[in-house]
């Protein structure tokens, strides 16, 4: 049952408390979003409480709370991939280890929210915050993760890069997201850096064979909704013999550098010089093992 719909006081401005619906399966969860297709859907709320308290989002007259939903908790693995459930919190998919979890990833957790938060923040809920590349989109999109996306009738499975490329709305009307899936492919480089301000997030994963690069992948969340990955440089770099020379590393950073300030007019020199810097860190470690 929806909690009441009181109005109450907010400083001068009054405003009406949505109704919250609580199902208890997903086949309930998605009967009422059939039936309530207008309805946000709330998992550990965190990113929707900060963009309600600062104005930059108007709560809806209805809310969906997964939290109610117990198999949407679960975290599985299988030879191929780690499947982590929307209602996982970011200490519970911590707790899975460093052993399993891919290290782009397992570096960027501690980043996505403060430590009194982990045990509500989802991972789930932080790739569906809707404005920004936000801490976990990086990681997520260079490792090739896809998202369950289901509803009444039907589900599909989409990369994350699709679903924050800005194309199409994050989710249709009736629709929510159940599952994230992680490929456990053997990436033997892989990094994760942020800036001090958290406008830059920094994943890089590498595969190398005996003397040579197997393939690569370079992606960077900004304050934007997609990310930067030149995908031309990626192609480029994969099949390269190691060490490589320094003037290809100078010329890789600077053609992210260049993409970066295409993605962002915004972007600041020092920014722009960190991305520079951290791609040619990255690629002078692919020497080291």
């Amino acid at each position: 049952m929806p909690q009441s719909n009181d109005v109450h006081e907010a400083g001068t401005r009054k405003r009406s408390t949505p109704k919250v619906y609580i199902p208890h399966s997903q086949n309930e969860l998605l009967q009422l979003l059939r039936r309530h297709p207008e309805s946000r859907i709330y998992a550990g709320g965190t990113a929707l409480s900060s963009l309600e308290e600062t104005g930059r989002l108007r709560l809806p007259s209805t809310i969906v709370a997964l939290y109610g939903v117990d198999d949407l908790r679960r975290i599985a693995r299988t030879d191929r991939y780690l499947e982590i459930g929307a209602n996982a919190t970011i200490r519970a998919v911590s707790r899975v280890g460093s052993n399993v979890i891919p290290g782009t990833l397992y570096d960027c957790l501690p980043h996505i929210v403060p430590p009194g938060l982990r045990t509500v923040a989802t991972l789930v809920g932080n790739v569906c915050v809707p404005g920004t590349s936000t801490t976990s989109i990086a990681p997520l999109i260079a490792l090739g993760s896809s998202l369950e996306i289901r509803r009444v009738g039907g589900n599909k499975w989409m990369t994350v890069q699709r679903f924050r490329s800005g194309e199409n709305a994050l989710l249709q009307p009736g629709e929510v997201v159940t599952r994230l899936r992680i490929p456990l492919a053997p990436w033997d480089a892989q990094v994760y850096r942020t800036s001090e301000d958290g406008r830059i997030g920094f994943a890089a994963i590498a595969r190398r064979t005996k003397g040579g690069v197997d393939a690569v992948r370079i992606v960077i969340g900004t304050r934007l909704p997609e990310v930067i990955h030149n995908r031309e440089l990626d192609a480029e770099l994969t099949g390269r013999k190691l060490p490589l020379p320094e003037r290809d590393i100078a010329a890789a950073a600077e053609r992210m550098r260049n993409t970066a300030r295409e993605h962002d007019p915004g972007f600041s020199n020092f920014d722009l010089y960190r991305i520079e810097s951290l791609v040619s860190w990255f690629l002078r470690s692919l020497t080291r093992r």
